[in-house]
């Protein structure tokens, strides 16, 4: 599977698109959605009927953690961070369907590189942010001295002949910018020949990525379902063209440097997402709530807040913003730069992993 599908989709969007997709992708969940929840959503924007769902999904689970059975002791010996449903999450990433098109990782990557990116991701929201947030429990795989390169395999041979009127279509020259947008399988060892979709016959690469420069991606080949070796890059990374060797062995390869970009949902603290478990745990009108006001805070310094010490949270927590502007004559009380007639500040967060009986004893 992992260097098998990948859609070319040539690099025709413009660049806010990126800070749209943010925007979009966290207005999509209401909650953290199991793996199941997430298939369903998967397949349902795929065009699957309700009466096939339970067997869908019934093949990716039973496929996933068969995987993990296989490897369960050394997931555990190597990422001791990550749950075993974090680790079927993964796994069902490198799963096939039974009908093919219903592929977890097709839909996704299909959805990920459409040409309308808000309903795409729409599409995909809950498989795509379980499955981020479980990558990112494991540690980055960087290449070393002795593999110094992750390499990109794809069937097919990219087109070098371009138009360069055509503004659909990103030329593969030096000096011009890639964008990955889908979730990216690489190796850091070269490999020409893979397996096809049947699984029985071998097909020759096309053309070959070398990507080069601080890239990094997620180790997931204890979570491969067909035990292929996968460094998984994460969405939307972006490259710059460094080299382009035509065909020789009927292979393209195109070096490329990883440039900076930023990484698609930075944190998991989700406003959307908490400010739907605080309606939901407190029982509020969402009428009260000012999304102006929504900030992280976990990263402030000491100081002062209305002549008193101001300790700020540790760790990235996030302020929920509620509708208080002009509530009273002036907004000094709400300042933040200690000035008279400002209220002192003291924060009392609870854990939302911590079960509701701890949660009663900690208040």
């Amino acid at each position: 599977m992992s260097l098998k599908f990948y859609s070319e989709k040539e690099d025709n969007l413009k660049e806010e698109s990126i800070n749209n997709h943010k925007h979009c992708f966290i207005g999509y969940l209401s909650h953290i959605p199991t793996l199941k929840e997430s298939l369903e959503q998967l397949f349902l924007s795929e065009g699957a009927a309700k009466e096939e769902l339970n067997d869908l999904i019934e093949d990716i689970i039973t496929k996933c953690k068969e995987v993990i059975n296989r490897n369960y002791e050394k997931i555990k010996q190597q990422f001791d961070k990550i749950s075993r449903e974090e680790a079927e999450i993964i796994a069902s990433y490198t799963c096939e369907s039974k009908n093919e098109i219903y592929s977890p990782y097709k839909i996704l990557n299909t959805n990920l590189t459409s040409d309308d990116r808000e309903k795409g991701i729409k599409n995909v929201s809950k498989y795509f942010y379980i499955l981020i947030k479980a990558l990112r429990k494991l540690p980055k795989y960087y290449p070393d001295k002795n593999k110094p390169y992750l390499y990109r395999c794809i069937t097919k041979k990219v087109n070098l002949n371009y138009d360069l009127n055509d503004k659909k279509i990103v030329p593969y020259i030096i000096g011009h910018i890639k964008t990955f947008w889908a979730f990216t399988s690489s190796s850091p060892n070269l490999i020409i020949n893979f397996l096809g979709n049947d699984k029985n016959k071998n097909i020759k690469c096309g053309t070959i990525f070398t990507l080069v420069g601080d890239v990094w991606g997620y180790d997931i080949t204890l979570f491969n379902y067909y035990k292929e070796e996968e460094i998984l890059l994460e969405p939307e990374r972006k490259f710059k063209i460094e080299q382009v060797i035509p065909a020789v062995n009927e292979i393209i390869n195109i070096r490329c440097f990883l440039i900076d970009s930023p990484l698609v949902i930075e944190k998991f603290d989700n406003l959307e997402i908490y400010k739907q478990i605080l309606l939901n745990k407190i029982i509020l009108s969402s009428d009260i709530l000012d999304s102006k006001g929504d900030k992280s805070i976990g990263w402030t310094i000491n100081g002062m807040r209305g002549g008193e010490k101001y300790y700020p949270p540790l760790d990235r927590w996030v302020g929920i913003g509620l509708k208080v502007l002009d509530k009273y004559e002036n907004n000094k009380w709400i300042s933040n730069k200690n000035i008279k007639g400002e209220y002192s500040v003291a924060y009392y967060g609870i854990n939302d992993y911590l079960s509701d009986k701890d949660k009663e004893k900690k208040r």
